[in-house]
């Protein structure tokens, strides 16, 4: 066998492995967990909001997001965090209790909120923007990401623009 019909043989083999190992990762699997009946979503209608111009001094603007559980089993929400030091999160729960202000890792601890959202229920994450906590150097475009994970279901990422101006 010379090398040229070798080498042809490792691609086609290597060619063949890679198919395989594709349509398992690609498969519709027959487990109950992976289909939509008996599983937890959290969802949200708007999962992004544009503040709009607002002055650097302006003070805080807040904005709520309605968030959901839109599955067919009840859902634990851990932990509630944002992408930066200037925004934080209120989590306000359907009894109406509230838990946080919760804001960015690494900014003092992040704690697990461990509130629980059955089929259907709905709960409000109050998101607050602080236009002046970057000084000067904020002027410009924002955007922003809150973070809410879970126990069961893919994180939500509720996001919001601004644009600060002096």
């Amino acid at each position: 066998m010379n090398s040229k019909t070798l080498f042809s043989l490792i691609v086609i083999i290597l060619v063949l492995v890679g198919l395989t190992a594709w349509s398992r990762q690609s498969a519709p699997s027959n487990n109950s967990q992976n289909s939509k009946q008996g599983k937890a979503e959290l969802a949200a209608a708007e999962t992004s909001f544009d503040f709009g111009a607002i002055k650097i001094n302006g003070g805080l603007v807040s904005h709520g997001f309605a968030v959901r559980n839109s599955g067919a089993a009840p859902l634990a929400i851990k932990k509630i965090y944002t992408s930066c030091m200037c925004t934080t999160a209120v989590w306000t729960g359907p009894d109406g209790q509230t838990a946080g202000p919760f804001g960015m890792p690494g900014h003092g601890s992040i704690p697990t909120i461990n509130e629980i959202l059955a089929p259907d229920q709905e709960a409000t994450v109050a998101v607050t923007f602080d236009p002046a906590a970057h000084g000067p150097s904020g002027i410009g475009r924002v955007e922003r990401l809150i973070y809410l994970e879970t126990d069961d279901a893919e994180p939500l990422i509720l996001k919001f623009t601004v644009n600060v101006t002096p």
